[in-house]
């Protein structure tokens, strides 16, 4: 049988951070459980500690633990202080609680979108996590992501979930890398990300030996590129020459537009790229690369 009985869970993933993963995250989530013309049932989980793709889904409020350092979810729109089942809980749901506790409650947040759900992320729970010292502990924490998603009722739930991973090589991405079925590389053409994208190739290739089955990479997707600038141009000459990377890159590329960065702003209208009237040119690479993906993770 194949894993978590066909349900296809995909990471947005590499070492170095700014190269577009909430970005792609948000994109293919919205897309592919609001705007596909076969719309599904999608989880979003955001493991990321900055929580940007939690703050662009949800009203986050403040935390009151942290000075406002971090952003908390709101009180679920399920949550009944009185229900004897869920004695203990405060009524609030993240994705840290994948990696605490025997038995912990984890409820996703409806959103406004059709068919999207998302798991927010809470940065100071997610920091802990990362910084676990035990190696007894690490290990239970590398295999909690698998156990959620072998659970029958994720299985019944979702027909996609997709993780929005934080850069780096910590205790969170080895539990994602043992548990995806699919992974998805945005790399900006400059040196510190293309670094950042070998790095993680060969730190995906390390935790294959913890895998019964292999990760299908989806693709390698050049983000923010200024195909003006010789530099970029240069870079994306050298990833498709190069044997690690070449093979695994789209034809297609996704530009610096300021469309992209114009929808993370909490509050702005319209709330979602798909809903914007200019832009033209943003919205063709948008479809683009979440038609692509579509097609990947659900051949015809």
């Amino acid at each position: 049988m194949s894993m978590y009985n066909g349900l296809p869970v995909m990471a947005v993933a590499l070492r170095k951070g700014g190269v577009g993963k909430t970005l792609f995250s948000v994109l293919l989530a919205q897309y592919l459980g609001h705007v596909s013309k076969t719309p599904r049932r999608v989880l979003l989980i955001d493991l990321d500690t900055q929580q940007n793709a939690s703050e662009s889904l949800l009203d986050m409020g403040e935390s009151s633990s942290v000075s406002g350092e971090y952003k908390i979810p709101p009180t679920h729109p399920d949550y009944d202080e009185n229900d004897p089942d869920t004695e203990g809980w405060n009524g609030i749901s993240s994705s840290a609680d994948i990696f605490y506790g025997d038995d912990p409650i984890i409820a996703p947040y409806p959103t406004r979108f059709d068919n999207l759900e998302i798991l927010p992320a809470v940065g100071s729970a997610l920091q802990a996590v990362e910084m676990v010292r035990s190696d007894e502990v690490k290990e239970m924490i590398y295999e909690r992501l698998k156990e959620f998603f072998n659970d029958p009722s994720v299985h019944e739930s979702y027909d996609l979930i997709i993780i929005d991973t934080p850069p780096g090589k910590g205790a969170i991405n080895r539990s994602v890398l043992r548990a995806v079925t699919h992974v998805l590389y945005p790399v900006v053409p400059e040196e510190k990300p293309m670094d950042g994208l070998r790095s993680m190739l060969q730190f995906e290739r390390m935790e294959r030996r913890y895998r019964d089955s292999p990760i299908e990479v989806v693709g390698i997707v050049p983000n923010m590129v200024k195909m003006g600038t010789k530099l970029h141009a240069e870079n994306l000459e050298i990833m498709r020459n190069d044997p690690l990377i070449g093979g695994l890159m789209t034809d297609f590329y996704i530009g610096q537009r300021i469309a992209f960065p114009t929808i993370d702003k909490p509050g702005i209208l319209p709330d979602t790229i798909w809903k914007f009237s200019n832009y033209p040119e943003a919205k063709k690479e948008a479809f683009q690369l979440c038609e692509f993906v579509e097609n990947k993770l659900f051949p015809k």
